[in-house]
């Protein structure tokens, strides 16, 4: 009996082909590529949102577009005294973002787009989501002015500082349970692990903060030891986290210890001093002078001691420094030229009057005591 094949209208489908299968009873046929139609999706465009849609069998084919919007562009309008305006942007109405340009490269968000009503200072501050350690806060408009909080860009809906708060969360913790290590893989200690901070503890109440490397019991085939990485200072090396092998003095990156590596590759040098200069001081007449010490800005160690600048000479005129007014001790003063000290230009007359009439008193007592001598 000879088998006639009646193709169905329908089209079956798989993710990338279409056929028509037989509807006759007992039809041996299995291998779709031997069935009427049989064919490669084609046709169609995908989207943002949405894969493309075979033309031949309207079948959903394919990965979706993430470049492709269907982008409208909204023209930008200055804000008022009473109402927020925004800057020109473009809304993709498949997915719902908004982007700074017609090419869809920059997406921003709707919030970047407004521009504040102009009766307040605005600023605008992004959301930021709690962690199991720190606060977030929600996004809000804060004006600098009067220091106001509003919910919204046309300062409508006012609210306090906390009300834009969100409480830190607390620590959602997985116990993992402690694993023996082997001679190929390693094994870790019983810990917890965030899920939302992504930290490790090693109690359940998330009292002890403990590393990842922490967690992990090395392989024993090597007596490996972990090394806590350290920064470097300005004098002395550092080092990055590696484990170590007391028994072949091998350093490996890993806790399986498949990267072996050298012990200058786990060395940070140090950074060195950030030198400046302080207690420079210039020399004058009067007082002596310092070069300045060279100290740095990060340890605060002294590397360098200056030395003194030995004092300036007097600058001397007219028996004085022009400097500190200093008198000269080896100023000679010439002809009537008025004593640095006194100002008095006829000591010099006055001392050469005395001494003779001096001498000539002691002469006539001389000649006195003669005559009454006879």
């Amino acid at each position: 009996m000879i088998h006639v094949h009646n193709w169905s209208n329908t089209w079956t489908t798989n993710g990338t082909h279409h056929w028509h299968q037989c509807e006759t009873a007992n039809c041996l046929l299995t291998d779709p590529t031997q069935m009427n139609g049989y064919g490669t999706h084609s046709g169609g465009e995908a989207t943002c949102t949405e894969q493309a849609v075979c033309e031949v069998c309207g079948q959903k084919y394919g990965k979706t577009d993430p470049s492709h919007h269907d982008l409208t562009a909204v023209e930008a309008k200055a804000p008022t005294s009473t109402e927020a305006g925004n800057i020109e942007y473009w809304y993709c109405e498949n997915c719902g973002k908004y982007f700074r340009d017609a090419s869809a490269k920059e997406e921003i968000t709707l919030e970047e787009t407004i521009l504040p009503a102009t009766s307040h200072n605005l600023t605008w501050t992004k959301a930021k989501e709690p962690t199991c350690t720190e606060e977030g806060n929600i996004g809000y408009w804060y004006c600098a002015d009067c220091g106001k909080y509003f919910r919204d860009a046309s300062a409508k809906e006012e609210i306090t500082l906390e009300e834009t708060i969100l409480p830190a969360t607390s620590h959602d913790l997985t116990k993992v349970e402690a694993k023996e290590p082997t001679s190929t893989e390693a094994g870790n200690i019983e810990y917890w692990y965030c899920e939302s901070c992504g930290k490790y503890f090693r109690d359940k109440n998330a009292k002890e903060e403990i590393t990842l490397e922490e967690t992990i019991l090395p392989v024993t085939s090597h007596n490996l030891t972990w090394t806590k990485a350290k920064e470097p200072t300005c004098t002395e090396d550092g080092n990055i986290g590696y484990w170590y092998c007391a028994d072949c003095g091998k350093y490996f990156r890993d806790a399986s210890a498949k990267e072996e590596i050298t012990l200058e590759e786990t060395i940070l040098p140090a950074t060195g001093h950030d030198l400046t200069k302080i207690n420079a001081k210039k020399a004058t007449c009067t007082e002596e002078g310092y070069t300045g010490d060279q100290v740095c800005t990060v340890c605060g160690e002294t590397l360098e001691k200056g030395k003194v600048i030995p004092k300036l000479a007097h600058d001397y005129q007219n028996g004085k420094c022009t400097v500190c007014a200093a008198v000269d001790p080896d100023y000679k003063p010439t002809g009537n030229t008025p004593d640095p000290e006194t100002g008095n230009s006829n000591h010099v007359a006055l001392w050469t009057t005395f001494l003779l009439l001096s001498g000539c008193f002691l002469a006539v007592a001389a000649i006195k005591r003669k005559r009454e001598s006879r």
